[in-house]
């Protein structure tokens, strides 16, 4: 069964829980955080194990690139977003070396890793994140 909907009321067009608020994105997201075990965010977010694995799929298969209305909109946080409002990867924009990294448009220095800062910037990949969550409902 499919629990995850488009609706522009609740979630602003972005993918959620049918009936209700939950992103797909914070479910996969939260859920891929090791420190956290699926079962205390199945209980904190009273979600089903269906529930998380109709997001997982849904992700893992970037569904959401299946826009069928001008409401509809990718999920916050994940890299499809920026992309498709037509943000560029940071990468593009930085120039360092052992770990320190500037701007070369406004001089700002980093003390993150490029990779790190990209994520900042433009988003994680949702259906990367998905897979960790595949992975991790498949071992237990």
């Amino acid at each position: 069964m499919n629990y995850i909907e488009r609706n522009k009321d609740r979630g602003f067009g972005q993918p959620v829980l049918k009936g209700g608020r939950l992103f797909v994105y914070n479910i996969i997201s939260h859920t891929s955080w090791r420190e956290r075990t699926i079962e205390s965010f199945l209980e904190e977010f009273d979600v089903s194990i269906d529930q998380l694995k109709s997001a997982v799929s849904y992700c893992m298969n970037t569904a959401c690139k299946n826009i069928q209305l001008p409401s509809d909109k990718y999920c916050d946080g994940c890299i499809l977003s920026s992309i498709h409002e037509g943000w560029t990867l940071v990468k593009s924009n930085l120039q360092g070396t052992g770990g320190i990294f500037g701007a070369r448009a406004d001089g700002a220095a980093y003390l993150k890793s490029v990779d790190e800062l990209e994520a900042l910037e433009c988003g994680r990949s949702g259906w990367m994140l998905a897979r960790e969550v595949d992975k991790r409902l498949a071992a237990q």
